[in-house]
């Protein structure tokens, strides 16, 4: 288990997340360790009228491309006729300006035509079996670049009938089910799924692809596996003793939820002390189209029911004053969850800052 302490928190997470601690004390400016921005507001002032004044030209967009056909997740017999569609737009260039070019990441180019109208679309029934990432790709006339993509499936029933007799001559074998080429035996661990098995492509679906039992491992942050409380993320002491009126900040960026089972705990030590009033802020900041639900758990009172709840999208705060008489208010835990089972981006990121 990973573990942040006060100083060397950089240190600890420098390869993969990025972390920032500050103390903020009246007049305190001594030198305690490793250096920590203890302005971050005038800073982040200062490098913005930097960037405006460096920059005031309007920045050319990316083309917009929208795929509508067809759509995630549709699934195609072998040589059956497929259309795409699609729609573009750009703020720089006429459409017929643009490069466009259709993508499959099994069959590779499917069509690279240009178009004179912001709808296009093209016919193919060309596409081999598997499992096919569809893009569109479109660059304008100063190299930039808009994308989008679906994921498709072309399935082969594993049948052929070489004298057209209306009869299959080869049938799918009873011991690879979906065709995929493993069986049970030889490690399949989803039989019914052709998209399943050893040493297949690891894709964004909550699906254990691979079959080596991790799901979306790919997209894991740096700080997986922390799904349950037993696996936490150890902050540390988030407090300086004795002090009155001292704050300790912390910064979590680059975490995500990978799939509506996805949980992320962390616990920390407010070092509640008698006539140390703690006041502990924690807030989560993502997408305003994910919506999840934050807790806050009071671990010297219960490790099963929340202290403090909300659940929303965008940024998200939860606060605690506790008690100036109270000496059990040390340990807590904070809990990140997707609230819906909708299916997540799970290149979507979000950060959490917690003050005590």
């Amino acid at each position: 288990m990973l573990r942040i302490t006060n100083l060397p928190i950089l240190l600890a997470l420098s390869a993969s997340l990025s972390i920032t601690a500050c103390k903020n004390k009246g007049g305190d400016t001594g030198d305690t360790g490793p250096s920590f921005d203890l302005d971050a507001d005038a800073d982040a002032d200062a490098d913005a009228d930097a960037d405006a004044d460096a920059d005031n030209s309007v920045h050319n967009m990316a083309p917009t491309v929208v795929i509508s056909s067809p759509e995630d997740g549709d699934i195609f017999d072998e040589g059956e006729e497929i259309t795409f569609y699609a729609t573009i737009a750009d703020d720089n260039d006429n459409v017929s300006m643009i490069q466009l070019e259709w993508l499959s990441d099994v069959d590779g180019t499917l069509n690279d035509e240009p178009s004179e109208d912001t709808e296009l679309s093209f016919t193919t029934d060309d596409l081999g079996p598997g499992r096919h990432v569809i893009s569109l790709e479109a660059i304008d006339t100063d190299g930039e670049l808009g994308s989008t993509t679906v994921m498709i499936t072309v399935e082969d029933d594993g049948q052929s009938d070489d004298d057209d007799d209306d009869d299959d001559d080869t049938p799918i074998s009873e011991d690879d089910a979906d065709g995929d080429g493993f069986t049970v035996e030889e490690g399949d661990c989803n039989d019914s799924d052709w998209w399943s098995y050893p040493g297949a492509e690891e894709y964004c679906d909550g699906q254990d692809n691979d079959c080596d039992g991790d799901s979306d491992e790919d997209y894991w942050d740096s700080l997986e596996s922390n799904d349950v409380l037993g696996m936490a993320i150890d902050l540390g002491e988030l407090d300086y003793d004795g002090v009155s009126g001292e704050t300790y900040m912390i910064d979590i960026t680059d975490l995500s939820l990978h799939n509506s089972e996805d949980e992320d705990w962390f616990r920390f030590d407010a070092d509640d002390d008698i006539y140390d009033d703690i006041e502990l802020s924690v807030t989560y900041s993502g997408s305003e189209d994910l919506e999840v639900t934050l807790q806050l758990y009071k671990l010297d009172w219960d490790t099963t029911i929340p202290w403090e709840e909300i659940t929303g999208s965008g940024d998200l705060t939860l606060t605690e004053g506790g008690s100036i008489w109270a000496t059990d208010e040390d340990i807590w835990a904070v809990r990140v969850l997707p609230a819906t089972d909708d299916t997540l981006d799970c290149e979507t990121l979000y950060s959490l800052h917690i003050e005590a």
